[in-house]
């Protein structure tokens, strides 16, 4: 009916602008995709608006691409201020950090001119991490040496935050177990939950209500492709990954709405001390990882993006996604305990 032929029309009368810009001040337009705002902001933050983040057809999706300069709102800085009124940079909190893909991760945000807080059991290394950072970038970095190993130690954290602003909380803190679960010592697998689930969890209450309080936020909280199926051999920790996964994506649709984001990081192997600490060696786990570098960067991006659930590699997004999901339970069950079995000479 010529109702539903000129109901597009109306919509991108309403929602866009042809105008052609001529500046980039508050109020204006800007034609491109979605973009997150840099670290060092500057008075107003902005937020973009394109198709591919409308519940547009798909017919339309692509007629609007390219052609329409979208709506640019700009909203009042609400990021902590210097003493000239200048917005300070981004500080992000990363647990874990001392090695591995939580250094990699304050590496690449300093590396964007961001504060950071840093903290882990190994205090030696988080100091090494703030020389080297300090001398490279015109960033802060605070160093809180804490054990994670349970809530208590997780409200101490942030106690010792003393109220200050957090922007970005990146949980990255976590360790696994090989071995089959009775035959593990009960106090490693209670250790893990407390650190993998019970610390995240309360970071991610206490910041994340801190978060919105202020306006926004970004919480990258790194889970596994573990988070896809059980994982005999490993049962504790492929379920605190599970977990960390179904509540990074309930987190994130109950705190969008107040400008936080919740991104599950979720890869697959990674060259890192984790493997050692697990005692994964001998296994096919252990074969063809990634880098720390590219896996914090591929999340990082992820979160700015404000990504619902980021796996780094495209072969085991297409498995995870796609395959193991048509898989008989037990033959699935039976593939991953042989993929972590270790080999015998």
């Amino acid at each position: 009916s010529v109702f539903y032929i000129f109901r597009p029309i109306r919509f991108v009368r309403k929602h866009c602008d042809f105008t052609r810009p001529t500046s980039l001040q508050h109020g204006q337009f800007q034609r491109g995709p979605l973009l997150p705002p840099p670290h060092n902001l500057n008075r107003h933050r902005i937020h973009y608006i394109h198709p591919s983040n409308m519940d547009l057809p798909l017919w339309l999706h692509k007629n609007l691409r390219g052609i329409v300069r979208l709506k640019r709102v700009a909203e009042p800085h609400r990021y902590a201020k210097d003493s000239k009124g200048y917005p300070m940079p981004n500080t992000a909190l990363i647990t874990g950090a001392s090695a591995g893909i939580g250094r990699a991760f304050a590496l690449y945000h300093a590396a964007k001119g961001g504060d950071l807080i840093i903290t882990a059991r190994r205090a030696k290394a988080l100091e090494a991490l703030k020389t080297e950072i300090e001398a490279a970038h015109d960033v802060s970095v605070t160093v809180i040496a804490q054990d994670l190993s349970s809530a208590e130690q997780a409200e101490a954290l942030y106690a010792a935050l003393n109220g200050q602003r957090i922007d970005v909380l990146i949980n990255n803190a976590g360790f696994g177990g090989h071995g089959k679960f009775v035959d593990r010592p009960l106090e490693d697998d209670l250790d893990m939950i407390d650190l993998n689930i019970n610390a995240l969890v309360t970071l991610c209450h206490r910041v994340g209500k801190d978060m919105i309080a202020q306006g926004g936020g970004k919480i990258l909280n790194v889970s596994s492709t573990a988070s896809y199926m059980p994982g005999p051999l490993q049962a504790t920790y492929f379920a605190t990954k599970a977990f960390v996964s179904s509540f990074s994506m309930a987190l994130d649709e109950e705190m969008r709405a107040s400008g936080v984001t919740v991104t599950a990081l979720e890869p697959g192997y990674v060259e890192t001390e984790f493997a050692a600490r697990a005692d994964l060696g001998g296994t096919d786990l252990v074969k063809n990882g990634a880098t720390a570098d590219s896996v914090a960067k591929y999340g990082y991006d992820a979160m700015l993006r404000g990504d619902l659930r980021a796996i780094n590699d495209g072969t085991l997004r297409f498995i995870l996604n796609w395959v193991f999901p048509w898989l008989p339970r037990r033959m699935l069950l039976k593939q991953v305990k042989k993929m972590q079995s270790k080999k015998t000479s």
